[in-house]
Order: C-alpha cells, then structure tokens, then sequence
C-alpha cells in the first residue's frame, strides 16, 4: 500500500534498470506491501528488489540503512544485500524520488495479523535479538520521536488535525464509509482530550531508549525453508521507547488480535520473550498500553489519505484496525499494566534467586518463584524435534508422552484438520509442506505405499475427473426426496 503514486513505468524501469544498474530486465512484478512502491525484477542474472521510496525519504535515510546493514551483517543477523549502481553508489535517483536495488530473497512471508503462536514467538525473539545487537551499535539519534508521537504539544496539535479531517468526511460518497470515520475520528478527539487531562508526561523520562529497527512488524520479516528470517527495512531506525515497538509489533502479527483485540497470556509470553534479550524496568511493563495508546490514538495516518483520494481504501481499512486497537486499549490499558507488571515480578524473582539470601528468606524467596511459574498446556502432536527444542532453551522445560499406535491415529486426524485450517489461513507453501508431511505420517502408520494411494486417486479421476476445471456446484433438483443426497450434505464436516 505505498504511500506515494509511483512516478515509473514498465518502460522507465526497464531503462533505469539498465543504464543504471547495468542488468537486462526480463520481467517485472509489482510488490503490494508497505510504504513504498516495491517491484521483483527478473533478469538472467538473478532476482531484484527495486524500491521507490515516498519524497520524505532522502540519500542520508540510504547512508544510514547500509551502514546498519553491514554492521548487522558482521553480527551474523540476516540481512538484506545492497546492489551499487554503475557509478558505485547504493541509490539512483527519478523525478527527486530516491531509488535502491536489492537482492531479492527467496522465502514467505507473513500477512498482519495471521500469525499462529509460533510465529508470534519468532517475531518477539527476533526483535529480542535485533535490539540487543543494535545496543553495540554507535548511539543512534532519537529523530525527536518522544516530541512527534508521544508528547502533550503534538497530541494538542494532532486534535486540530482531526477536527479538520471531520469536516473533510463530508465529501465522502458512502454513508456507511462517512459515518465510520467520524465516529472514529470523535472518539480519537474525545480519548486524546482525556488523556490530556490525566495522564503525566514526564513518565516518559523513565521509559527505556535504545537503537531499534523504527518500524519492526512481521511485515518487515521474510523467512527461508528453514524457517529462518530475514530482517528488511532499516530506513527509520532510530533510538526509541522500545516499549512501543514491542506492544505494536505484537499487535501486529497475532493472528487473536485482527479485530484489535489482544490475548492476553499470548502477550505476556511476548514480552517473556522479548525480555530473555533485553532488559525491561517497571514504567516500561506498567506504561506500555497507554504509550502505544498516545502514539495511535492521535494519528490521522489512513484516514488523511482517504479523504484525500478514496482509491486509498486499504489505507483505510488499516486506520479503521487501528482505531479498533485504540478502543481496546482504552478499556484495559490498566489491566495490561497489571499482567505486564507481574511479568516484571517474575524476572526480579528470579535475579534474587541467584543471591545468596538470608535463611529465614529463602522460603520466601522459594515460594514466591515457584507461584510466578507460567504452563501452557498443549496437549497436540508435534513433530519429533520439538521437545528437545524445548528443553535446551533456559528457562523451559516440557513434559511429553510416546503415543500408541492407535491414539497416535486419532492425533494425526486430529493434525490433518489442524494444518488445513493454517493453509486455509495462509495460504503459504510452508503451510501446505506441513499439511502433506502429516498426510506421509497417516501413510506410513496405515501402511499405504504412494503407488497405492497414486494408483487409488487415478481410478477417482476416470470416474469422477479432478478439480482441474474451477466447477463450483451450486445446487441440484430433484423430482423426488433424496435420502442419500440429504445424509451427504448433512454430514458435520460440510457444515463448517
């Protein structure tokens, strides 16, 4: 969803690509995600990334990501690679709109808010260890993001933006479109006046900076077969609340939180996760909701841009996500500072534990950890390396049982359901990968060759035919009841 109408063409791309970059372009494939305009390009040579960065960006913004980059790189994070232009630079320029090349990388990526628990644990563990490599990096500047997103003055100038963008709402075509920014935008003046009249400022000299990625998401993630990520997208780093970064990256990828809700005990493993690299202090965990708060409740972002031009609509759909995420931190800002603040508890805990206390404390101190204990009970098949994963992480230990063979059955059917669900929500190849390992595993425990099952599936084919021609069966009429139609149809999976 780019920001900015791009200024090229297939034509001008093609051009560009080759006068300045010295590579044929056989094809080129427009790329629908972020900020900025992105297209694969295809040559002989190998797979690009070409990126038309929106008129904000400028030469500095690509010096600093690349040095990012190779400082990164060095600390054996993966990274994106840079490709230089003819002259030996990293950028080129196009009607004053900056322009970089990058080597395309081959893997999935996650879409906002459908990732599973896994995934949502990789996001906050990758983010862990970014922020805790970039603390080695030179200090970097704050780009006055406290004085931009989180201060009185800016939430003051902000409500004068939105009482001007409520005017706007009168030129909207759809009465159903127009009355939801309104209520949304009043609801963003009401809470922000609110927030003005309560909330002290000055917390926000006890909130944790360091260097961080400016903009991490599970967007800006792109993982290999080995379920490995790449990290992309250096262009707004900056030392910030990491805070923020952490409640927003989280509200971003759990797939529990699409309707701007948030699950809880996922959270709070999120910032577990989180922690297990960097270190956070109490006005952090018990502040988090209302900063993230602050930050979007007085945003225009998508809304602004619709108005200005209704081709924007997933810009707005996006806006109309986030309010919906304002709403709910608004009722249990507080009730996430309490779970947070525990979370807290729990790591104090355990540094005390590595003391050396007086006797008439170590029960106490005993007591008091093993209630800070958190179990999450699965009670699923998992593949066969799992547990030892597990187990060789500090501070996890599972507890896991080898099935018979006829309750191992029952679980693999119960599998099958489960991994079609993911593909049904993803739509990945890694997904579809896990979908047929479990169907190998129901071969082999049934003792079914693939010449059986091939030679099984060719004999329906010649009656039945394949699914090959897109035929979506409406309905059917019948003179007389059918008995046998009406069990087929009735059948509890079909209902689903």
């Amino acid at each position: 969803m780019g920001e900015q109408k791009t200024t090229l063409d297939p034509i001008k791309i093609k051009e560009l690509v080759k006068n300045k970059y010295g590579i044929i372009v056989k094809r080129i494939e427009p790329i629908n995600r972020g900020t900025a305009n992105l297209y694969k390009i295809q040559s002989k040579d190998g797979d690009y990334i070409l990126k038309e960065f929106t008129s904000k960006r400028n030469k500095q913004t690509i010096i600093k990501e690349i040095n990012i980059i190779k400082f990164l790189k060095s600390q054996n994070l993966k990274v994106p690679e840079y490709i230089e232009t003819v002259e030996g630079d990293f950028w080129t320029e196009n009607e004053g709109r900056i322009i970089i090349m990058q080597k395309f990388i081959k893997g999935y990526e996650i879409k906002n808010n459908t990732g599973n628990f896994w995934q949502t644990m990789k996001s906050a563990e990758v983010y862990g260890k970014l922020v805790k490599t970039l603390a080695k990096y030179p200090e970097m500047s704050t780009e006055k993001i406290i004085e931009n997103n989180f201060s009185k003055g800016r939430m003051i100038d902000q409500i004068g933006k939105i009482q001007v963008l409520l005017k706007k709402c009168e030129e909207v075509q759809s009465q159903q479109i127009k009355e939801q920014i309104q209520k949304d935008l009043k609801f963003k003046i009401l809470v922000s006046q609110e927030i003005l009249d309560n909330f002290d400022f000055s917390i926000m000299d006890k909130i944790t900076m360091m260097n961080s990625h400016g903009d991490y998401s599970v967007q800006q993630l792109i993982f290999d077969e080995k379920e490995q990520p790449t990290i992309i997208d250096f262009e707004k780093a900056k030392k910030l609340p990491i805070i923020w970064e952490i409640i927003r990256s989280y509200c971003y990828v759990d797939k529990d939180a699409k309707n701007g809700e948030i699950n809880m005990e996922t959270l709070k493993q999120y910032f577990l996760t989180v922690q297990k690299y960097v270190k956070l202090n109490q006005y952090d965990l018990k502040y988090a909701a209302k900063i993230y708060l602050i930050q979007l409740i007085s945003s225009t972002y998508g809304y602004k841009e619709y108005l200005e031009d209704n081709s924007h609509d997933e810009l707005l759909q996006f806006a109309l996500f986030r309010t919906k995420t304002c709403r709910y931190l608004y009722k249990h800002a507080d009730e996430i500072g309490e779970v947070l603040e525990k979370i807290g508890d729990y790591h104090y805990t355990n540094e005390v534990k590595k003391m050396k206390p007086k006797k008439d404390q170590i029960g106490k101190i005993e007591n008091e950890t093993k209630s800070m204990k958190f179990r999450y009970t699965y009670n699923k098949l998992v593949r066969d390396k799992i547990p030892a994963e597990i187990n060789k992480e500090p501070g996890r230990k599972c507890q896991y049982k080898i099935l018979e063979d006829k309750e191992y059955l029952k679980e693999l059917n119960k599998k099958v359901i489960e991994e079609a669900n993911e593909f049904i929500e993803e739509n990945s190849i890694s997904e579809l990968g896990d979908l047929i390992e479990v169907i190998r595993a129901i071969m082999k425990i049934k003792g079914y060759t693939m010449t059986e099952v091939e030679k099984a599936m060719k004999a329906k084919v010649e009656r039945k035919g394949a699914f090959n021609d897109k035929i979506f069966l409406e309905y059917v009429d019948e003179e007389q009841k059918n008995l046998k139609e009406e069990k087929e149809l009735n059948k509890e999976f079909r209902k689903r």
